[in-house]
């Protein structure tokens, strides 16, 4: 019987411990046996189960909290053992409180303009500027040498997407438009729902709340007073981040014929993180208990690039006093079974064009030479990943969540990453939800057989290990169309529902008493009202990301000269906070005029006469005006960046 493991990530929400796991492996198991080939049993263990979030148990007799067993139709005993693991961090998530709300409005509304600052790593780990060739010197000759010398220190690769302007353009103009998209249906979706009940099932409001919200926590910079205890000083991803790297670890030890990761949503950036933590830093995430359970033929790699001591305070997490310098776990032996790494609904692109270093990926591993002393063509030594390992991104166009991640296949990055491929889905009707909607079982009709195929594929793919390129992708340019006509539509539809909402308002306004400035007793009365709502959504929504991006574009720049970061970088942010204050300057006064004179508040003055369009037509502009200088202040100063960066890994190759 074949033994397989699969670690499920959870993304957004608020879910209990276990609600994910055992919705992801009912879809599973639904899955395979609508295929008819095998039966299907599931062991459910959860209930009761003992074991902490960050106490998982290690080696080859370790318990699953569920088990899938797959039998030939004709046989008893079955064929296949899937033992199925969860990373859970929903309970240090984001949470629907009050506070809460009233943060991810203030933030994640302004989200479109976060400055980026790529340099802003507490680990202090620098970008490579050349990919590491087997002719380097080895770091050490013995598993347990002391560190001496000058070692490699591990490096860091960018995704590309930060830096690049149509991307980075790209991606903060959807999250403009989904945070216009956002408040429209808070005041017509949302309240209608409160009447429509079926309205009210339809989670599109709470998904994005949860889903920024969520977000927020995770990329947020360390600052004070907000950190756990057991991470004093630093962000609080750092612990979300123990929960990944302790069950990836233990899947690693459990002796399986080959395991895999699954991860949904924002868990797929949790996932990238551990899967691409450098092994100097993966003890630092164990409790001590942990680290003595831990079997020893996995803490010892002379492959394996550490910290120098005089860095090692820059560690994040924080090296544990009870941890010698040297010690480390050894990634290519807890890979050595990994075959599976599954995204769908992934945000990953999004994190590199608006957070890169999060995602910036460990170049750790010293390469290994061929027996004969050269490199092997068809083989990637610097990748701690097995050569048969493969990154499987399932995306919907429709998905206002998830993309491509064509950034992670930038220079570089191909040589220390699994195989990635990117697998579209079809294209439906279920704009907004499509997030929640990846592996849903479907009925076997000619409409859904495409979706059934593929879904088989990606089930078959996990359980055998191999065959991720049968996984057909159904996602093209009629695809993309269709889905930006249905956010178009969509949009549309909340205007409209809000433009009734508001209808209603004034009719309550009118029998009060209370004159509206813009009539709303006829079809005539429309379309200005409309679009005052929209004008005064994106006039909103471009002052607050103005404000957010001339709040942190001065942190970071006060943040680069306390620090005395390098010049380039100090000119590039303090063009950044100088830009931002002129756009915030020159936005605030004249939106705010142009609302108040399209509310009426401004009666017998000179901007009486303007137009019910002039405030959506202003902060439209404007909104673009930012959205092009961020974009190409981040381009100009990333390109002389890497040609710096370039420069330096030339002369450092010549000397």
């Amino acid at each position: 019987m074949r033994k397989v493991g699969l670690l499920f990530v959870h993304g957004i929400g608020e879910q209990e411990r276990f609600d994910h796991l055992r919705h992801s492996v009912g879809e599973l198991a639904e899955i395979i046996k609508g295929e008819g080939k095998r039966r299907v049993t599931v062991t459910d263990r959860t209930e009761g189960w003992k074991r902490e979030p960050d106490a998982p148990e290690f080696g080859a007799y370790a318990t699953a909290p569920m088990t899938v067993h797959l039998h030939d139709q004709a046989e008893t005993d079955p064929i296949v053992q899937i033992d199925c693991h969860e990373v859970w961090w929903g309970d240090l998530g984001a949470r629907t409180t009050l506070s809460e709300t009233i943060g991810f409005w203030s933030w994640g509304l302004g989200q479109w303009a976060a400055p980026i600052y790529r340099e802003l790593d507490p680990t202090g780990m620098r970008e490579s500027p050349e990919i590491r060739s087997t002719t380097q010197p080895q770091q050490q000759t013995r598993p347990d040498a002391p560190l001496h010398g000058e070692p490699p220190e591990p490096e860091i690769l960018m995704p590309r997407g930060g830096g690049e302007f149509v991307e980075d353009f790209w991606v903060r103009a959807r999250l403009a438009a989904a945070a216009f998209a956002t408040i429209l249906s808070v005041f017509s979706w949302t309240l209608l729902g409160k009447l429509v009940s079926m309205i009210a099932r339809v989670p599109f409001a709470s998904l994005l709340v949860q889903y920024v919200g969520d977000v927020r926590v995770y990329e947020r910079r360390a600052y004070p007073n907000n950190s756990l205890p057991s991470d004093p000083g630093q962000p609080l991803r750092v612990p979300i981040r123990r929960r990944m790297v302790t069950q990836m670890v233990a899947m690693g030890t459990h002796h399986y014929d080959h395991w895999g990761v699954a991860a949904h949503s924002l868990g797929s950036v949790l996932a990238y993180n551990g899967l691409t933590e450098t092994g100097h830093a993966l003890p630092n995430y164990l409790t001590q208990k942990a680290w003595a359970e831990l079997p020893g033929f996995y803490k010892h790699d002379p492959t394996q690039c550490r910290r120098r001591p005089e860095t090692m305070h820059r560690m994040m997490p924080a090296r544990p006093t009870w941890l010698a310098d040297e010690e480390c776990i050894s990634r290519r032996k807890i890979f050595a079974g990994l075959r599976c790494f599954f995204t769908y609904g992934s945000p990953l692109d999004k994190f590199a064009a608006v957070w890169p270093r999060i995602v910036a990926t460990p170049d750790d591993q010293v390469p290994l030479p061929a027996p004969d002393g050269t490199e092997e063509e068809d083989h990637k030594p610097r990748r701690a990943f097995p050569p048969e390992c493969r990154w499987v991104n399932l995306y919907s166009d429709n998905d206002p969540v998830a993309g491509k991640l064509d950034a992670y296949q930038a220079e570089g990055l191909p040589e220390l990453l699994p195989d990635l491929t990117n697998v579209g889905t079809r294209w439906d009707f279920h704009v907004g939800i499509s997030h929640v909607r990846y592996l849903l079982s479907r009925e076997r009709t000619d409409s859904g057989a495409k979706r059934v195929v593929q879904r088989r594929a990606i089930a078959n793919w996990l359980i055998d290990g191999v065959g991720s390129e049968d996984v057909p992708g159904h996602a093209g340019v009629g695809t993309f169309w269709f889905a930006t006509a249905q956010f178009v539509a969509t949009g549309g539809l909340l205007l409209l529902l809000t433009g009734i909402v508001a209808a209603i308002a004034g009719g309550v306004l009118a029998w009060l008493g209370i004159e509206t400035p813009v009539p709303t007793d006829s079809w005539t009365g429309w379309p200005p009202v409309l679009a005052v709502i929209s004008g005064l959504t994106l006039a909103g929504i471009a002052l607050v990301g103005l404000s957010r991006w001339r709040r942190e574009a001065a942190l970071n720049w006060d943040l680069a000269r306390s620090d005395n970061k390098p010049k380039l970088t100090i000119a590039f942010l303090g063009t950044q906070s100088i830009v931002s204050a002129l756009l915030f300057t020159l936005a605030a006064p004249t939106l705010d005029v142009a609302a108040l004179a399209n509310l009426g508040f401004l009666d017998q003055t000179l901007f009486v006469a303007l137009p019910p369009w002039a405030t959506l037509a202003l902060a439209a502009i404007l909104l673009g005006m930012a959205l092009v200088a961020q974009s190409a202040i981040t381009y100009i100063f990333t390109r002389i960046s890497v040609r710096r960066v370039e420069k330096e890994g030339a002369a450092a190759k010549a000397g």
